[in-house]
């Protein structure tokens, strides 16, 4: 156990190595509880165990942040490992419903990974486990997607069928890869994209919080004019969506101006 005052946070290091391990572990939980008020809890999974539905954390009842499940996982790094996990024990993580899940997995046996539950967020690292084109069925508000490479088309269809109406729910969509490739002139084929921007470069920024680009332009959804912002460079593709909530906070701030 390791404890960080200035962020507040407890960390528990559970290699369930014996059942021994995992009852001291659970009696420190219980104490820690008794005067701790703890508000959420995100745990890190680094290798597929049998018995990780007896894992006591999942009896209480918790509200999870965040599960990730990668074998070399760091908060902020970017080395990633993947993690071999069964159908049965992955069904089992969405179905604790965290508010965000991280996942660089191989099922067992292979397959694609198909999304069972109403998840707000989620990113995908292993792109032999992605099923690209049909990403947006999910019904998710936030996506992040590592891809690999020859995924420009792919990526194209992606966005075509939002522009067509497809996932009313997205907020945020990423794809990337750190090995670039991404910036394309194929990547916008068929997505018409308005020329007159409903939001400044600044407004922009203020909002979604962006890094330096290679591209920006914006996009209309067909079925009721909803704006999103694509930013493009050679390593992401972000597909930013103008809700009602983004557009409220814009105009706020421009009324602080005149005002």
């Amino acid at each position: 156990m390791m404890w960080n005052d200035f962020g507040r946070k407890i960390w528990y290091q559970c290699p369930l190595r014996s059942i021994s391990e995992h009852d001291a572990l659970e009696n420190l939980d219980i104490h820690l509880r008794s005067f701790l008020r703890i508000e959420k809890f995100n745990v890190i999974i680094r290798n597929d165990v049998p018995e990780l539905s007896d894992f006591f954390l999942w009896k209480k009842s918790l509200k999870f942040d965040k599960i990730i499940v990668d074998a070399q996982f760091e908060e902020g790094g970017r080395n990633y490992s993947t993690v071999k996990m069964t159908s049965d024990n992955l069904k089992f993580l969405e179905e604790r419903v965290p508010d965000e899940l991280h996942l660089n997995v191989q099922t067992l046996p292979n397959r694609q990974y198909q999304i069972a539950q109403p998840i707000s967020k989620i990113h995908l690292l292993n792109p032999s486990m992605i099923d690209v084109p049909n990403i947006l069925q999910t019904g998710i508000n936030s996506i992040k997607c590592q891809v690999g490479e020859n995924a420009i088309r792919e990526i194209n269809q992606v966005i075509r069928k939002w522009v067509q109406g497809e996932n009313r729910e997205l907020e945020y969509l990423e794809f990337h890869r750190d090995e670039g490739g991404l910036l394309n002139g194929d990547l916008l084929a068929g997505v018409e994209q308005e020329w007159r921007s409903r939001f400044s470069y600044e407004e922009t920024d203020q909002i979604f919080g962006l890094r330096p680009q290679h591209f920006i332009g914006e996009i209309a959804r067909a079925t009721d004019g909803r704006r999103a912002t694509l930013v493009l460079n050679k390593n992401r593709t972000l597909l930013l969506v103008w809700t009602d909530r983004c557009i409220a906070e814009v105009e706020r701030r421009r009324l602080d101006k005149i005002l």
